[in-house]
């Protein structure tokens, strides 16, 4: 148990920095895991949609990929709040474009509950003001998203 935590600790914090409480460490690993996973995705679907011939895409997968990646390094060099801001917009932002690009019944303005979900769990009670404005952002997002619809990623067309 001490090795998988001091091995936890060295992957998502550097050493020399100092954790106030138990629940900031948690939330720290949290931001940590979620920057891997939003990584994950992104570059999977860029992988995926390049070996399948989607080209329009793939820029912005590669935006969500590094703009993770920074996040992930900012959160382990201890400039947690920035970590935080960063992976917020950056995941929310790629959504809304492919949100705004999707048809409705695709059902991409359902991550935008999973990302509110997040922001409140990551910024926790201490920092709810923030918290409350990413879910004001997110919830903007999601709006223009039903009401904006643009091509500027081509649609590939599919037969049956």
């Amino acid at each position: 148990m001490a090795f998988n935590r001091t091995l936890l600790r060295s992957l998502f914090i550097e050493r020399d920095h100092f954790i106030l409480s138990n629940k900031q460490y948690k939330r720290i690993l949290l931001t940590g895991r979620l920057c891997i996973i939003a990584f994950l995705i992104s570059f999977g679907y860029l992988i995926f949609d390049l070996l399948n011939g989607v080209q329009l895409a793939w820029p912005y997968q590669l935006a969500c990929s590094v703009l993770t990646l920074i996040s992930f390094l900012l959160n382990r060099n201890g400039k947690f709040l920035a970590a935080k801001i960063l992976l917020g917009l950056s995941t929310n932002l790629t959504v809304f474009i492919f949100a705004i690009n999707e048809p409705f019944e695709v059902g991409l303005y359902m991550f935008f509950i999973t990302y509110n979900l997040g922001a409140l769990v990551v910024f926790g009670f201490e920092e709810r003001g923030k918290a409350a404005g990413f879910i004001l952002f997110s919830i903007t997002l999601f709006l223009l998203s039903t009401f904006i619809h643009a091509d500027f990623i081509r649609q590939s067309a599919y037969t049956a």
